[in-house]
């Protein structure tokens, strides 16, 4: 068993996997532990394959091409299975770790035992915070965070950064573009419920972890920039919010919804979106503002609906 996995999955990344890539190599060596690199490609079509097989000649590193899109979830659980180590660390190849980041982590890991998963302290190239100690997305807390109120406010709002981020802090998940597990908390053949081909995947993991008594931390001292939405943005529409593919986003949260709220949260899900759509429709309205026909609110109720049927009401994937 060594003592560090760090697995990257790929897809359109060409322009920032070596660095991404060179930045995990240096903090692994600063931390100076036994550890592997595996780079899984779900099926490029650009030349990320051919950069990380120039990098492979520099850097050890093992590099996965399973020929097909197999999502995030499931690519890492390919990889699961096939090593042992005491640690998992999941980094995104848009994202570029600080020389002592992994060293921090797995020192903040060692000290506190009853600690499962910890994040990092996420940055934009501009050095921008970007939302880094999140908490569980509800039927409530996605409309208070589309809209601004405060209904049923017993909980920060999913992307909160209204403090001063310079504390270690519990919080419900940590985002997976740094995201140090220790191996030891999850039970299985399998990491992440391979239901959710992307996104969602780390919120369902870590809320599983928390019923078995874990600890889900942020370390402020532990730093990752952070560019994000590289690869969405090479296949499809990426939302304002969180530069995504938004039908995948209503997808997991189907999902996700269904899992964890069972048929009365999707049914107040479903409400409380429509609800969004309208204030944003008669908002249009009084403003002037004509929406392009991609973005209108109405078309968008149409596209989640759309996919909630494909779902069969949040309980099949449709990959």
């Amino acid at each position: 068993m060594i003592d560090l996995l760090a697995v990257v999955i790929t897809y359109n990344n060409a322009s920032g996997i070596g660095r991404s890539i060179e930045c995990l190599h240096r903090a692994m060596q600063q931390a100076r532990v036994d550890g592997r690199i595996v780079v899984v490609d779900n099926a490029s079509s650009d030349d990320t394959v051919l950069r990380l097989k120039a990098l492979r000649t520099e850097l050890p590193l093992e590099l996965l091409e399973p020929g097909e899109n197999l999502g995030f979830g499931r690519a890492i659980n390919g990889v699961w299975r096939r090593h042992e180590a005491r640690y998992v660390l999941l980094a995104n190849p848009d994202a570029f770790v600080a020389p002592n980041a992994i060293r921090l982590a797995l020192a903040h890991l060692d000290a506190h035992r009853d600690v499962g998963v910890v994040g990092a302290r996420l940055i934009s190239p501009e050095g921008m915070l970007q939302p880094s100690c999140r908490f569980e997305p509800t039927p409530l807390s996605l409309f208070r965070q589309r809209t601004g109120l405060q209904l049923g406010a017993s909980k920060p709002a999913i992307d909160d950064l209204a403090w001063d981020h310079a504390t270690v802090r519990d919080c419900d998940w940590v985002p997976g573009c740094f995201f140090l597990l220790r191996t030891e908390a999850v039970r299985g053949e399998v990491l992440f419920d391979e239901r959710f081909f992307m996104y969602y995947e780390e919120v369902d993991l870590c809320r599983r972890l928390r019923e078995e008594g874990w600890r889900i931390q942020y370390l402020p001292d532990v730093l990752s920039v952070h560019i994000g939405g590289e690869s969405a943005k090479s296949i499809g529409r990426i939302s304002k919010a969180g530069r995504q593919l938004q039908h995948l986003v209503d997808e997991s949260e189907q999902l996700y919804f269904r899992k964890w709220f069972g048929v009365p949260g999707m049914l107040l899900n479903l409400l409380l979106t429509s609800i969004v759509v309208v204030k944003e429709t008669i908002g249009g309205w009084i403003r002037g503002r004509r929406p392009e026909q991609g973005e209108h609110p109405l078309r968008a109720l149409g596209s989640y609906l759309g996919t909630l049927q494909r779902t069969r009401f949040g309980t099949t994937p449709t990959r």
